[in-house]
């Protein structure tokens, strides 16, 4: 798989809604993440990072990636699942690399 393709992303607001409710989480300093099970037949993902709790478009951007590359290298052990991942407090330059591994590992938790 290459890319990020449309079919792997929760693009509507009925997913982000339905996902958001779900019961199973998983959080760590920065991030929270929801899983409920999808009809699509493979993992798809989505992501809510607001200007508000990060306000530099590149750093927003950065943690996407990460999560885009994290999801891509663990969507195959996922199964049939609608991922969000959500960033829930104020990010430091200085804490990038903590919060790229806290995305790792919550991700690797669902696999």
């Amino acid at each position: 798989m290459t890319g990020f393709p449309r079919a792997t992303r929760l693009r509507s607001g009925e997913d982000f809604k339905r996902n958001l409710k779900a019961r199973k989480r998983g959080s760590g300093r920065w991030f929270t993440t929801s899983v409920v099970a999808n009809q699509a037949g493979h993992a798809r993902l989505g992501m809510v990072i607001g200007r508000r709790v990060l306000a530099q478009a590149t750093r927003r951007n950065r943690i996407k990636r990460v999560t885009r590359e994290q999801f891509r290298l663990l969507a195959t052990g996922l199964g049939a699942v609608d991922i969000v991942v959500r960033l829930r407090s104020k990010l430091a330059t200085e804490d990038m690399p903590e919060a790229e591994a806290e995305i790792e590992r919550l991700l690797r938790e669902l696999a």
